[in-house]
Formats: C-alpha cells, sequence, structure tokens
C-alpha cells in the first residue's frame, strides 16, 4: 500500500485539532483572539504534569507553554518551546510562529493500534510524553511528506480539562470549561 492510499478520509478521520508552534505564546493566543478562536486554557507541560518527555524517540526534559481553545468541532493548540522539544525549535528555525501539527479523530482504533499503524507507514515519532498520568500523545512525521506532522492521542472516557494556569482572557470573561474530549 502506497503512503497516498494509506492516509484517505476513512483511515485519518476527521480533523479535531491543528497546532501552532510559536516563539511567543501570548502574542499568538492574542492575535488568534482577534479572529474569533478562543477563550484560551494555558498549561505548562513539565515534569510536574507529563511523563515520559521524549523528542526523536529520545528522553527530554522539554518544557512547553501550552493554549487549547474549542472553536466549534475543531481545537486550537498552540505550543511554545521552553526548553527542549526540538521538534517545535525546528518547525520555528527563522520564523515566530509555524504550523506544527493536526490530529484527527480516531475515537474508534484503540491508542497503541493507531501508532502501530502510523510506525508501520514508516512514521517517525518527533515528541511524545503522557499528560497528567492519563492522555498519552505522540507527534510523527512522514518520511514520504516531510512538511505533515500528525498526532495520536487518547483522552480517557468523560475527561474535562484541568483547570489551566490561567486563562487568556481572564476567567470571569470566559464561560466555563465541560464536555467530552475527541480522541485523536
Amino acid at each position: 500500500m502506497s503512503i497516498d492510499d494509506a492516509f484517505d478520509r476513512r483511515t485519518l478521520g476527521i480533523p479535531v485539532e491543528v497546532c501552532i508552534a510559536t516563539r511567543s505564546l501570548q502574542r499568538t493566543i492574542e492575535e488568534l483572539s482577534r479572529i474569533g478562536v478562543g477563550p484560551w486554557r494555558i498549561y505548562r507541560f513539565d515534569a510536574a504534569t507529563v511523563a515520559d518527555r521524549r523528542s526523536f524517540g529520545e528522553p527530554d526534559p522539554y518544557e512547553i507553554d501550552v493554549a487549547f481553545a474549542e472553536h466549534g468541532p475543531l481545537i486550537w493548540e498552540v505550543m511554545e518551546p521552553l526548553r527542549g522539544a526540538r521538534a517545535l525549535a525546528d518547525a520555528l528555525e527563522g520564523k515566530e510562529a509555524a504550523w506544527h501539527h493536526i490530529a484527527f479523530d480516531r475515537s474508534s482504533q484503540p491508542f497503541a493500534a493507531r501508532l502501530e499503524h502510523l510506525r508501520g507507514l514508516g512514521a517517525k515519532p518527533v515528541l511524545s510524553g503522557v499528560w497528567l498520568g492519563r492522555v498519552p500523545f505522540e507527534f510523527f512525521s512522514l518520511p514520504a511528506m516531510p512538511s505533515v506532522v500528525l498526532e495520536a492521542y487518547a483522552f480517557p472516557a468523560g475527561f474535562e480539562y484541568p483547570d489551566p494556569v490561567r486563562w487568556y482572557p481572564d476567567r470571569e470573561a470566559v464561560r466555563p470549561a465541560g464536555g467530552p474530549m475527541p480522541s485523536a
């Protein structure tokens, strides 16, 4: 099977998340808010919140500020690498911000099977971890499509976002959190 045959709409599912890597999370979410994306939940991915942190399959004690915003059925994610996370730094080479990855709804397929499928197609891990001890995630590059990075993750049933480090705009301006998350 060719890589083009392997990645049709039936295989990938529906897009549920797009991510922008940035040198300034605050500036990027402010700009996206101006076009109607938000409110934003902001978290820190570090040793306290993400286990088994890896870049390109090797241990990496990365620290990343991450913001999530729901926009209809789509989740926007903005990531600012603070330390390590070479995959994000590489995407930003010479740029202030860059498209980084996309995730598709694959909740009908177990997480391990999704990883096996991607690896079987030659996909290489670029960044991974387990958020809050409950949400495994892994980004993959595709040798046949070097500008495409895919993410697989698995939210447990009924998962709701925890309280963020902060909100943008401030919490008083934000509707309450809630609702189950899709599984990419």
